[in-house]
């Protein structure tokens, strides 16, 4: 122990001694530290490699052809910015912006594991992908306005023949909505850019929602309407409801975008439910009106030929229970069940009075035509006169299918009111039948048209089917008469009131029938066309006749040849410079009154 400590000593004092005498013996291996300037050396090397490869794929090939690429990109994405500048809707874009999007995510193949030459190939066809994506888009810049303006006059023909089935059904307010018409119109034929018509079709739509809105609308003025009436015949004062629906009626008066009526169809059922909760306060003697009201409808339905068994014996049951019940909560409960009886007869009455008033008329049609005929020379053929009216091929035929597809009471009551007018129409061509005024004179069937649709003041245009002729009146006086030819028995012109919603001048009509088809024409050149319905039917010139006036609605020998030798196939044909006068002395908009 004492040599050990001497020892340790003398190391401790002689260090290089110690050190040496280590060094005799075998010692443990540690890892050797790498040299810092080896590895700075090595990172240094890889950061050059790594550059290397960035510079070969940066700048790899043909220089300008990464050029042309960038410069092509740049080119499409400015003219997006243009295109979307000018109106083109997101959708007509959407193509060109999906593959846009496709090539700005795409890269090149890095040069350092490929040849230069794949490189410039790839900018080359970037480039050409580019371009033609740009070639693409200045078509769509060309043909967007072509095609806006299309849908745009579809709209101004959708809104035309909606504001004339409003109009048709009594709606005064049709009056304001006419002038708002013939603003779109003037807008349409001022647009020049795709924005242009595009606003114009947003802002048609928003009118055709507020029209559609208007029968809701008269539906719950008219339900705030008879609830203070029946308030009223069993002594409850009735002033604030009366104040509400006179409001109403103010805001009725001043509506005209679709959010001003949605706004007036809440407030009026707002209004209807105070005035059903000031009805629960006096359930019993409402209770009663209310089942004499059901009892009353029970009894029209039954007008129309419909059977009403099931809902006579729920009448029956609710007079029980209403003789039955001696609590308040108890007539309520009653009352709520006539309600809903009431409510679910409210289709069937429609839907009976549209069938009752179609079939009505249907037999007016058919005896009214086995007295009154036409004997065709010319083909040996007897036809019935009002054949435009039958339920074959004309307006009621039209109307039995609008019945089969009618889903709402909104729907039953366009169709219960232009049976109505049908009808109207149908007596003027038979007290016309008896006429032994002039064709080219005032007609007192003319005039009892005008005045019912309440046309007395302005232009008016009235065709007679019977005689095949057109008389223009203006403030009820005639101005001139014509000759016309309308629809053939396979394509009648349709009886009705049709407002002047399209001038052409001139146009081309295409026929929509192929090749090979009875009712197939080339492509015809027009030089007058004023559009009067949907489906392709106009007031125009037709060189091709010759003949004009009574008969030629029928098969008959014309100088004109085949296409001339019957009727139109809906259309109201006139000689040339007869429609040149009544293109230069009409507008948008006339009234054209046709039975």
């Amino acid at each position: 122990m004492v040599r050990a400590v001497r020892t340790a000593t003398t190391q401790t004092a002689h260090p290089a001694r110690y050190l040496r005498t280590l060094s005799r013996y075998p010692q443990p291996e540690h890892k050797r530290r790498p040299n810092r300037h080896v590895l700075r050396g090595l990172c240094l090397l890889i950061g050059l490699l790594f550059l290397c490869m960035v510079l070969l794929s940066a700048f790899p090939g043909d220089p300008l052809a990464q050029q042309q690429a960038e410069q092509s990109s740049k080119a499409l994405a400015q003219e997006l910015r243009y295109a979307r500048s000018i109106g083109i809707p997101d959708a007509y874009l959407q193509p060109i912006l999906r593959r846009q999007q496709v090539l700005n995510n795409t890269h090149a193949p890095l040069a350092f594991f490929t040849n230069t030459q794949a490189v410039t190939t790839y900018y080359t066809n970037l480039q050409q992908s580019y371009q033609l994506l740009l070639i693409q888009l200045h078509g769509i810049e060309e043909q967007a306005p072509q095609r806006l303006s299309y849908q745009a006059n579809r709209d101004l023909q959708a809104l035309s023949s909606l504001l004339n089935q409003r109009e048709a059904q009594g709606f005064l307010e049709t009056e304001r909505f006419k002038e708002v018409l013939s603003q779109y119109r003037l807008q349409l034929e001022q647009a020049r850019l795709p924005g242009d018509f595009v606003q114009v079709s947003a802002s048609m739509h928003d009118t055709m929602q507020a029209l559609q809105l208007l029968g809701p609308v008269h539906d719950q003025l008219n339900r705030l309407q008879t609830t203070i009436t029946l308030l009223a015949q069993v002594g409850v004062e009735v002033d604030t409801l009366k104040t509400y629906e006179q409001s109403d009626k103010a805001n009725l008066l001043s509506a005209q975008t679709a959010s001003d009526f949605t706004r007036l169809l809440q407030q009026l059922q707002n209004h209807v439910r105070l005035g059903n909760e000031l009805t629960a306060q006096h359930i019993q003697a409402i209770g009663q009106v209310k089942l004499q009201q059901l009892a009353e409808d029970l009894e029209r339905l039954q007008s129309y030929h419909v059977d009403i068994s099931v809902y006579q014996k729920r009448l029956e049951a609710n007079r029980e229970a209403f003789k039955r019940a001696s609590s308040p909560a108890e007539y309520l409960q009653v009352a709520q069940q006539i309600e809903q009886d009431s409510a679910a007869l409210r289709l069937p009455l429609l839907r009976g009075e549209a069938t009752y008033r179609l079939n009505i008329l249907r037999d007016e049609v058919q005896r009214w035509g086995q007295t009154h005929r036409y004997q065709n020379a010319f083909d040996n053929t007897t036809y019935s006169y009002g054949y435009e009216y039958n339920d074959a091929h004309g307006l009621l035929a039209e109307l039995r299918a609008s019945v089969q597809r009618a889903k709402n009471a909104d729907d039953y009551q366009v169709i219960i009111d232009l049976l109505k007018n049908a009808r109207e129409h149908f007596h003027a061509m038979q007290n016309n039948a008896s006429s032994k005024e002039p064709w080219n004179q005032v007609h007192s069937t003319d005039l009892h048209l005008i005045r019912f649709y309440h046309q007395e003041q302005g232009q008016v245009i009235v065709v007679s089917l019977l005689e095949q002729t057109m008389r223009v009146y203006q403030e009820g006086k005639l101005l001139r008469a014509f000759r016309v030819t309308t629809g053939q028995y396979e394509r009648p012109t349709p009886p009705g009131y049709w407002p002047i919603f399209l001038r052409q001048s001139p146009t081309r009509f295409t026929s929509p029938e192929p090749p090979g088809s009875a009712f197939w024409y080339p492509d015809t050149r027009i030089t007058y066309a004023m559009g009067f319905r949907e489906g392709g039917y106009f007031i125009h010139d037709s060189w091709w006749r010759t003949e004009y006036g009574p008969g030629t609605n029928f098969p008959h020998a014309d100088a004109g040849g085949e296409f001339a030798s019957n009727g139109s196939h809906g259309c109201i044909n006139l000689a040339e410079a007869d429609a040149g006068w009544l293109y230069q002395h009409t507008a948008y908009g006339t009234p054209l009154l046709i039975y």
